[in-house]
């Protein structure tokens, strides 16, 4: 399996080799990648405790941040299982349609919930 996949990284280049083709990028325009993934997860994580904070009460507060911390942690660990099986009994791009799919259903029930209240 080494053979196949690997992580590159040279003198300016950082890339990810799969069955010997190696995709290369700027290390520049990589690390311009994640400083925008680490921006957009800043500015769903704030405003989310934010709305905990508004919306619970103070007695409350350290029960629903736990909760809310418990079942993101319990995502993270479960996810790449979910979606290795998922993987190996059909495709990778089943896989990330199925997470599509998830994450669909989940922005249209809170859109639901929202109007509701």
């Amino acid at each position: 399996m080494s053979d196949k996949f690997g992580i590159l990284a040279g003198d300016k280049k950082i890339g990810f080799a799969v069955h010997g083709r190696t995709v290369g990028t700027n290390i520049f325009r990589f690390i311009a990648i994640f400083g925008v993934l680490g921006i957009t997860s800043a500015m769903v994580v704030v405003p989310f405790r934010t709305i905990i904070q508004n919306n619970v009460a103070a007695d409350r507060i350290g029960r629903v941040t736990a909760l809310s911390e418990a079942a993101n942690t319990i995502a993270l660990l479960f996810a790449p299982f979910i979606g290795a099986t998922i993987a190996s009994v059909s495709s990778i791009g089943v896989a990330f349609i199925c997470g599509g799919l998830v994450n669909l259903v989940i922005a249209t029930n809170a859109f639901v919930l929202r109007n509701q209240s």
